[in-house]
């Protein structure tokens, strides 16, 4: 689950919707800003009519309550909640997808691999009728007609096996898809 991409990406939006419900909760709380300076001027203004250097130095602190906010940061407090849930729903409705097409992908796997088994006997058992018939032929007892219906049959075996190759690998694609490879 963590190799895709989509699932990754909701996840960040879950986490980012954590955040700014944290942040949303923040706005009851009350504010403090501290600001501090210090330097040398010339002329210094703790002389009067001086003309030499001096230092500074000021501290300026604000505090700010949020009294009358009460409303607004409610609403934005369920706002931001109710957003965190769809972005929850959003990343548990993903991960039930992936996991749905990767028992899908599984089980295209096995049914591949199950193909390219039999369609490999069938290989074998046609090239033993071909076997068969061309030994008859040559005895005298099967017709030209029954060999080529044999070789026909092997050809559309050998075929019939290609393709069972062929949909293991494009099963085997679609699996590294699904894992997000």
């Amino acid at each position: 689950l963590g190799n895709r991409p989509d699932l990754r990406s909701a996840q960040l939006r879950v986490d980012v919707q954590r955040e700014a419900l944290k942040m949303a909760k923040a706005e009851h709380l009350p504010t403090v800003l501290l600001v501090g300076a210090y330097g040398e001027e010339k002329p210094s203004r703790k002389v009067f009519g001086g003309v030499e250097w001096g230092n500074y130095w000021n501290l300026t602190a604000l505090v700010t309550i949020p009294m009358f906010e009460g409303g607004r940061v409610k609403a934005r407090v369920k706002q931001e909640t109710s957003a965190l849930q769809q972005a929850e729903m959003l990343m548990n409705d993903i991960r039930e997808r992936v996991r749905y097409e990767l028992a899908q992908a599984v089980l295209m796997v096995k049914d591949a691999q199950a193909l390219i088994v039999s369609q490999k006997d069938n290989v074998k058992q046609a090239e033993e009728g071909l076997r068969i018939v061309e030994i008859g032929y040559k005895s005298g007892v099967n017709t030209q007609l029954e060999v080529m219906d044999a070789q026909m049959a092997l050809d559309t075996a050998s075929k019939n096996y290609i393709m069972a190759l062929y949909q293991h690998n494009l099963a085997l694609a679609n699996m590294e898809m699904v894992i997000g490879e």
